[in-house]
C-alpha cells in the first residue's frame, strides 16, 4: 500500500488554509490558471492564515555546517548588515519544510548584497554529518540583491529517497578588508527526498499549470517543490501582477520568509568554479 505524507504533522492549520486558499485562486478564478500576462492581481486577492509553524534558527559553526543532530541556522559572519535590507535567508531547508520528491532538488536563498559588496558565495551540498560533499562550487554574485536558487546538474548523484542530507550557502563579502581572515555569512539548511505518495502522482498528471502543481505539492508537504514551481513561474512571467501575488501569498504564509516576500528573484545562479 502506498503511504500518504500526514502533512498535519508537519505543518499547522495556518498552511491548510493556505492551501485552500491556492485551490480557491485555481477553480474559481481560471484567468490565473491560465496565467495570461497582465492580469489583474485583485483577481487573485483572498484571505490566507500565516500561521504557519516556526522554526527555532540555531547558529551554525565554522563553514556554516551545523554537526548532526542540530538544526537549520544562519550567521551573519562579518557581512554588515544593510539598512532597509532582509538579511541572508534561505526559502527552503528548514525542519519541517524540508521536504522534496525531487532526486535534484532546487535550493532557495534571498541574498541582500550585490557583486560589488560580496563578490562571491559558495554553496555545498553535504550527507546528513556533514562530512562528505555531494556537490560543491563556488559562484559569483548578481549584480543586484534578490532571490537566487541554485540545481545540481544531474551528473550529481541523486539524493537516496528517506534520506536527509545537509546544505549550506556562504557569502564571502568584501566590505572589512582589514580583517586577514574574514568570516562569510551564511546560511544553513535541510532535505530530504521522500517517494512521491501515488495521490500526488495522480494529482499531477492532472495539473494542467505550474500553479495547479505547486498546490499540489503543497497539500502533500513538499514545500521544496512547491515553491521551486511558483518560483519558476514567477520568473518566466514576471510582470504578471497575478502570478507576483500568488507568489508573495506564498511567502507569506511562512511568518520568517514576509521580510522578503516582495523581494525580486533574479535569477539561477552559475558556478564560477566547481570546488573539490
Amino acid at each position: 500500500m502506498n503511504r500518504t505524507l500526514n502533512f498535519q504533522q508537519i505543518f499547522n492549520p495556518g498552511f491548510v488554509l493556505l492551501f485552500i486558499g491556492m485551490v480557491w485562486a485555481i477553480y474559481s478564478v481560471p484567468a490565473l490558471a491560465n496565467a495570461k500576462t497582465g492580469e489583474s492581481a485583485s483577481k487573485f486577492a483572498h484571505p490566507i492564515s500565516s500561521g504557519m509553524a516556526q522554526n527555532r534558527r540555531v547558529e551554525p559553526p565554522d563553514r556554516g555546517t551545523p554537526p548532526s543532530g542540530r538544526g537549520t541556522g544562519s550567521r551573519s559572519g562579518d557581512c554588515l548588515q544593510k539598512p532597509n535590507h532582509p538579511p541572508l535567508t534561505l526559502l527552503v531547508g528548514k525542519e519541517g519544510f524540508d521536504q522534496t520528491v525531487t532526486p535534484h532538488p532546487t535550493f532557495w536563498v534571498y541574498i541582500p548584497y550585490t557583486s560589488n559588496e560580496a563578490p562571491t558565495g559558495e554553496f555545498a551540498l553535504q550527507d546528513e554529518q556533514g562530512q562528505e560533499d555531494l556537490y560543491r562550487i563556488q559562484f559569483q554574485l548578481p549584480s543586484t540583491p534578490g532571490i537566487i536558487s541554485v540545481t545540481p546538474p544531474e551528473t550529481v548523484p541523486a539524493l537516496s529517497p528517506g534520506k536527509s542530507y545537509r546544505w549550506y550557502f556562504e557569502v564571502n563579502c568584501s566590505t572589512r578588508t582589514t580583517l586577514r581572515d574574514p568570516t562569510p555569512a551564511s546560511v544553513t539548511g535541510l532535505v530530504k527526498r521522500v517517494a512521491a505518495p501515488a495521490m500526488l502522482i495522480n494529482e499531477l498528471k492532472e495539473a494542467g499549470t505550474p500553479l495547479q502543481r505547486a498546490v499540489s505539492y503543497a497539500k502533500h508537504g513538499f514545500w521544496f517543490d512547491s515553491i521551486t514551481e511558483m518560483g519558476q513561474l514567477r520568473l518566466s512571467q514576471p510582470q504578471n501582477e497575478a502570478v507576483k501575488q500568488a507568489w508573495i501569498d506564498l511567502l507569506e504564509s511562512e511568518v520568517e520568509l514576509r521580510s522578503i516576500a516582495d523581494q525580486a528573484i533574479v535569477g539561477r545562479i552559475t558556478a564560477s568554479s566547481p570546488l573539490k
